[in-house]
């Protein structure tokens, strides 16, 4: 069952809305190149022209339960036409199927040509919004770029952006096991020996990268994905490059491809409260940019679940938030340096250390969990491979307060190996005070690629030579709780998820000469091999789970009485506007601190013993002011100099 057919019978589960009759008639529609796709068409009864709601799938336009179950919402109720085509070669359509190759703005446009044709149909008024998920996701990605002006919003659910970097060559090592696996389940093997001629990122791969369009794209689209997706990145990705655009719509869960708006375990954690009414969300996205009807009111432009330890939601985990971008301005990269003891410390070694290990292809580490299309995905104990000899584990003490991690983890790493090409895979990795080791996420770089991916950039290693190389992770939000460590694990393989690499200097993919590598890392004094997690010490979002205060509720200063600098944390119960100032016992006032609107949910101020001009002031007792709209707060802090 297809991800968005499951979307949609478990909302109809929900609203228990019955179906009422339509006019359903199928179209051989043509291509620019004579080309006929199989195209169904379901719209009300009569002579009026109607938005359209365009689905394009490779997965058979007769399942996707729309007609018989959604009829009367989005035909009879919300005056749409719903149009379901098979791709290229797929189904009742005819041609060779691509995979995606001529579905965006290439010689073939299959996208743009169905779009074409839909506005010029009697029943269409010029208005079409695509979408789908997964697959259908990647076909209403492919035809946004190929900028048909009829083309007025989107929804794409997990789904990738840029097919080369986030699907098929991450890293610059080939995916193996979500393209090869899903490109099989197609019928369609063909199609990886043309991949396979392509590993180098040229112009061919623009085609399929929406990054190199997003400077002409101007229409709201609602992007919904999943932490540990496969496709993780693309929704993101695309967001951010779009928001100056057009409003843009970023919804992130903690689930994996299949499991996708669900409450269902993910790996081996359950997270309370994921489940997310995303066809509801969806239909009021279509209502606010495809009819004339009232909008719903405006809403941040980020809505995401911050994952965390089930056990320990008092960390701040394990909730809803919303925000108005992500990742959040506020982050800030912490690094944590390997020791040549194993451990992760925030304080690198003065002498230089090194630890090696040798990568055997023939032997490699096993994919166990992380963002995975057809393999086990999702948060997994990775104790059983991370034995292994050629896996290098750094963890760190267990932490005393929480630390809350949201975007791009990134290893930059000093590195060496005796043979010309090698893999470095890097984990991040959430270990539990009772001993289990949850993957959070991973990544992978090839050493040839680690300058760029194009021919004019492969950069071959040199033996007993160090050279510098970086892992960027899939993006991620993550409370590590008190009492757990932070881990990471460096290695050559992780497989079937990447290919294997041979450690030879031939073409990228070509295995055949496959050696056995000594790899090292190089750590402490000049080079300081490390991790960088983007942490997040203050309030950046609004929690949707958490019961927020009636008023504004305002906490003790601390520390109170303070030298240096006092703070003081309270909550909003809505947004409102701010003002905050410090004053004397005798009412003179001393410094304004806060002068702003504020969105509701938790905040604090800070004030370092000063005054306006930056004199700092005498030791003595000082009122802060806290107004929130109209109402005021007071608490006396005493300064000791």
């Amino acid at each position: 069952m297809s991800i968005y057919r499951i979307l949609v019978v478990s909302w109809l589960a929900a609203t228990a809305l019955s179906a009422e009759t339509a006019i359903k008639e199928t179209y051989q529609v043509p291509m620019r190149d004579g080309t006929l796709l199989a195209t169904d068409v379901y719209r009300p009864a009569g002579s009026k022209a109607y938005p359209v709601l365009l689905h394009r799938t490779p997965y058979g336009k007769g399942d996707q339960l729309i007609p018989e179950a959604l009829v009367s919402v989005l035909i009879s109720i919300k005056g749409y036409a719903l149009v379901f085509q098979d791709t290229r070669g797929r189904f009742a359509s005819q041609g060779v199927d691509s995979v995606f190759f001529t579905d965006g703005w290439g010689a073939l446009q299959d996208g743009y040509d169905t779009v074409d044709w839909l506005a010029k149909q009697p029943w269409c008024n010029g208005r079409v919004a695509v979408y789908g998920a997964s697959a259908s996701g990647i076909t209403t990605y492919r035809a946004v770029g190929s900028l048909h002006p009829a083309i007025k919003c989107a929804v794409s659910i997990v789904a990738p952006t840029d097919l080369y970097h986030q699907v098929i060559y991450p890293g610059g090592e080939f995916g193996k096991a979500l393209v090869q696996g899903w490109v099989a389940g197609q019928g369609s093997l063909y199609m990886i020996d043309y991949m396979q001629r392509f590993p180098y990122y040229t112009p061919l791969w623009d085609e399929m990268n929406l990054h190199t369009r997003t400077d002409s794209i101007h229409i709201p689209i609602l992007h919904i994905g999943g932490w540990y997706d496969c496709f993780s990145a693309g929704p993101v990705a695309a967001f951010n490059d779009l928001l100056s655009h057009a409003p843009q719509k970023l919804i992130m869960g903690p689930w994996i491809h299949h499991t996708v708006g669900s409450n269902t375990q993910v790996g081996q954690i359950t997270y309370p409260s994921a489940d997310f009414n995303l066809i509801g969300e969806a239909l009021s996205w279509f209502d606010k940019w495809m009819t004339s009807g009232t909008a719903p009111a405006a809403r941040p432009e980020v809505t995401y679940y911050l994952m965390g330890d089930p056990a320990r939601p008092r960390d701040g985990g394990c909730r809803w938030l919303e925000a108005e971008a992500w990742p959040p301005a506020n982050a800030q990269r912490m690094a944590w340096y390997l020791n040549k003891s194993g451990s992760l410390t925030t304080q690198p070694e003065q002498t230089t250390n090194q630890l090696s290990y040798t990568y055997d292809p023939s032997h490699p580490v096993e994919t166990l969990g992380g963002n995975n299309l057809n393999l086990e995905a999702g948060p997994r104990d990775q104790r059983p491979v991370d034995a292994r000899p050629d896996v290098l584990g750094f963890v760190s003490e267990p932490l005393s307060e929480p630390l809350r991690m949201e975007g791009y983890g990134r290893g930059l790493f000093y590195v060496s190996s005796d043979q010309p090409d090698t893999d470095f895979t890097l984990k991040l990795i959430d270990v539990y005070p009772d001993g289990r080791e949850m993957l959070v996420v991973d990544g992978l770089q090839r050493a040839r690629f680690r300058y760029g991916y194009l021919p004019d950039q492969v950069s071959w290693l040199q033996p007993g030579v160090v050279d510098t190389l970086s892992i960027t992770l899939p993006p991620t939000a993550l409370v590590f709780s008190t009492g757990h460590r932070i881990k990471i694990a460096l290695s050559s393989s992780n497989y079937p998820r990447f290919e294997l690499n041979p450690n030879n200097d031939l073409e990228p993919n070509d295995r055949s000469q496959s050696r056995i590598a000594i790899n090292t890392i190089h750590f402490g004094g000049s080079w300081s091999s490390r991790i960088e997690l983007p942490v997040v010490r203050s309030v950046s979002g609004v929690a949707l789970t958490a019961e927020l205060p009636q008023t504004c509720t305002l906490s003790p200063a601390f520390p109170n009485p303070f030298n240096s600098s006092v703070r003081l944390d309270y909550q909003l119960a809505h947004p409102a506007r701010v003002q905050a100032a410090v004053y004397t016992m005798t009412g003179e006032k001393v410094r304004t601190l806060l002068q702003a609107r504020q969105s509701g949910g938790e905040h604090w101020l800070g004030w370092s013993g000063d005054n306006e001009r930056g004199v700092s002031m005498p030791s003595g007792v000082y009122m802060i002011r806290l107004q929130v709209d109209d109402r005021v707060q007071t608490q006396k802090v005493t300064l000791v100099r």
